[in-house]
């Protein structure tokens, strides 16, 4: 029986898993001023749109900051109402699992200050949940556990309400993502394994 399980164990270590790690910096996405929506790059859609509605909303690059903010280096930037707040999806194209390891998060302006929450939804199905507060200037974010997803939501609020049309706005760069992605072994792995299997089986039987 011992060997039985380290042959399955060793069966199993054949199957590699590959990472692969990008940011993604926005630094792309055309020039300032010009809306986009989605962003797609390095394999990942970055989409924006609103909570209940779901209205696709484009993004604004290097909307509504000062020259000086980030660098001058490209952000991307959303904004929906109180009751109808941004969202923010992020996938992976081709469907694999990812780990989001850290982001940049900001409000749009820099007078204004917005909440946000990060959820994201893993291989096993269980909901991950995380919560920024007080953001004027974009802030580095670094996130524990948030691995093998298949997706992740990003929305935006506001703690204190000056008028019943305000915008909430929010903003968004940096995102350090790593796309894991298990290998297939060759075929003929599992031909062998289920060769040998049948063979010890085989000699058991001879055996008693």
């Amino acid at each position: 029986m011992k060997f039985f399980n380290t042959l399955l164990i060793s069966i199993v270590l054949l199957v590699p898993i590959s990472a692969q790690a990008i940011t993604l910096d926005f630094d792309d996405a055309v020039i300032a001023g010009v809306e986009l929506n989605p962003y797609i790059s390095g394999g990942f859609t970055v989409q924006a749109s609103t909570l209940l509605t779901a209205t696709s909303t484009a993004f604004a690059v290097n909307s509504g900051r000062s020259s000086t903010f980030n660098n001058g280096l490209n952000y991307l930037s959303i904004s929906g109402s109180l009751v109808d707040r941004p969202k923010i999806e992020i996938k992976n194209i081709g469907g694999s699992l990812f780990n989001l390891n850290s982001l940049q998060l900001g409000s749009t302006k820099d007078s204004s200050v917005v909440n946000a929450q990060i959820t994201a939804v893993n291989n096993l199905g269980d909901v991950l949940s995380m919560f920024v507060n007080n953001l004027t200037a974009l802030s580095n974010i670094s996130l524990s556990g948030f691995t093998n997803l298949s997706s992740v939501l990003i929305i935006g609020s506001v703690t204190s309400i000056t008028s019943p049309t305000e915008l909430v706005g929010l903003s968004i760069d940096n995102l350090d993502v790593t796309t894991v992605s298990t290998v297939p072994a060759p075929a003929a792995v599992w031909l062998f394994g289920s060769a040998l299997l049948g063979f010890l089986g085989f000699s058991r039987r001879k055996l008693k």
